[in-house]
């Protein structure tokens, strides 16, 4: 026998709110932090949002992408392309949260990483 899992607080931990606070916004922080002078990371209101951020670049207020924090789902507005959502999902066979985004062409969701959502989101704003 092992240490005992905690599967309690990860489960409370495996909410949109949880999520968008903590390891969303420090990964985007820290992309922000490493893409150089010419980005800002700011908090930002938003109608019909609980809590939102965006990423821009300095001194351009269309140059934006949008993180939007909703009741049940993330919105991800990026700078160029399709808006995205993201819900959280619990595995109790695996004691894992997961996140899952909505594919724009279908139903379908798939399986995606923090660094994914923030790639997805500003890698064009920071390269073009």
């Amino acid at each position: 026998m092992g240490e005992p899992v905690n599967w309690v607080q990860r489960r409370q931990e495996c909410t949109v709110k949880e999520i968008f606070n903590g390891p969303l916004r420090e990964q985007v922080e820290f992309d922000v932090d490493h893409a150089g002078e010419g980005f800002e990371f700011g908090d930002t209101n938003r109608v019909g949002t609980i809590d939102a951020f965006f990423v821009g670049v300095k001194g351009k207020s269309r140059s934006r992408a949008f993180f939007l924090l909703l009741e049940d789902h993330i919105d991800i507005e990026p700078y160029t392309g399709k808006a995205f959502s993201v819900v959280t999902h619990w595995n109790p066979d695996r004691d894992e949260c997961s996140l899952r985004v909505s594919k724009p062409e279908s139903d379908e969701k798939e399986d995606i990483a923090i660094w994914q959502i923030s790639q997805r989101a500003l890698s064009k704003l920071f390269f073009g």
